[in-house]
């Protein structure tokens, strides 16, 4: 019964773990913090997701550098590994989940406690889904109505999505993504 299935991912943490919904403190939002902060927090992330990155199951970390790196869509990725589209949403959205943690634990916090939540945890979950469908999407979340706990998650989330593309623009070489789109295409 505890045997890995055939095709089965890796596990890389739950929800519950991989969301600070019962932390004390939460990180403090970007904006909060000067500029040599957030230039110090900026390059010690970049470090800290190379190694997340490298570290996470094949299942998951392929998808999200075909996404967040190389910049396909999920339909793109979904006929490049022969899965359904809603299964490359997922893997993508808990790799992401588990580098925004990563991120968060370089992130200062902020020395009060924080508020209680403003919504319920479904809710909460639902706010994260469409913020990371607005991500998918490639188009702005407005953030008006959620709560300072979602916000430093939001934050945190938005940095890791920063520091993969400016990874993508660092070590990917001009070209790679249209050649590998006109490779598909041939096949």
């Amino acid at each position: 019964m505890h045997r890995k299935k055939s095709g089965e991912p890796s596990h890389i943490g739950s929800l519950e773990t991989l969301l600070p919904f019962g932390d004390r403190l939460i990180a403090v939002v970007a904006d909060d913090q000067s500029d040599a902060v957030q230039a110090q927090i900026r390059a010690e992330s970049i470090e800290r997701l190379e190694n997340e990155i490298a570290r996470l199951p094949d299942e998951f970390r392929v998808p999200l550098v075909l996404k967040d790196l190389v910049g396909f869509t999920l339909r793109e990725i979904a006929n490049v590994l022969g899965m359904e589209e809603g299964t490359v949403r997922s893997r993508v959205h808990r790799a992401r989940l588990k580098l925004r943690s990563a991120v968060d634990e370089t992130l200062p916090r902020n020395p009060d406690p924080a508020p209680p939540p403003a919504y319920e945890e479904q809710t909460c979950l639902d706010l994260l889904n469409a913020k990371q469908e607005a991500l998918d999407r490639g188009v702005p979340f407005d953030a008006a109505v959620i709560c300072d706990r979602c916000r430093s998650v939001f934050a945190s989330l938005d940095l890791t999505q920063e520091v993969c593309r400016s990874l993508a623009d660092d070590c990917l070489p001009a070209g790679v993504r249209e050649r590998l789109l006109e490779r598909i295409e041939s096949r």
